[in-house]
């Protein structure tokens, strides 16, 4: 069921976000109020929601700066999903460098729209995430240039190195504005 939390996903990205996150354990880097945190742990992934919870400098400006902190906890705790989450809350470059080792399944992107800050987080999050992982962005669309020109300068980084996964030759997938980029299985795409 959809959670009943401000987001800005639409009903067939939160049906494939739901698909993907289904029994994994996530690095969510950008968490808002907890739509995709709350959607994701009722999927039965297990979350850890990296966000400031102070705003998005390339993001909308109407919405300005804003603390989320508590509407996202409230959020978790008001769908019963706390013991499947794991809050940290900083900058995403700060957090990110302080986790080790490759065991997270998947990395759902969709924090500070700015194309630095994408980049910075795509890049902070892809040493992360286990061999034949899912790097997800969210927002890749027109109205959001700068997330575009990251996930696309990124994929082809990955493409450069030979990272990418097997995606019926395409570099990546597309629902709505969710971008799936899947990352070379050591032994299944050698």
């Amino acid at each position: 069921m959809r959670p009943r939390i401000e987001n800005w996903t639409t009903d067939a990205e939160a049906a494939e976000l739901a698909r993907l996150a289904a029994g994994k354990m996530v690095l969510e880097v950008g968490a808002y109020r907890g739509f995709g945190t709350v959607l994701m742990a009722q999927a039965g992934a297990t979350v850890w929601a990296v966000d400031w919870h102070r705003g998005d400098s390339g993001g909308d400006p109407a919405l300005g700066a804003q603390d989320t902190l508590c509407a996202w906890w409230t959020n978790v705790r008001r769908h019963h999903v706390e013991d499947q989450v794991v809050g940290l809350v900083g900058r995403s470059r700060q957090v990110l460098a302080g986790l080790d080792g490759r065991w997270f399944d998947m990395a759902f992107i969709d924090a500070d729209h700015a194309y630095e800050s994408v980049q910075d987080d795509a890049v902070a999050a892809l040493p992360l995430l286990r061999p034949g992982g899912l790097l997800v962005f969210h927002d890749y669309c027109p109205v959001w240039p700068g997330v575009v020109r990251a996930v696309d300068e990124f994929v082809e980084m990955l493409l450069r190195g030979g990272e990418l996964g097997r995606q019926n030759g395409r570099k990546l997938r597309l629902v709505g504005s969710l971008a799936v980029v899947q990352l070379k299985d050591s032994l299944r795409d050698s």
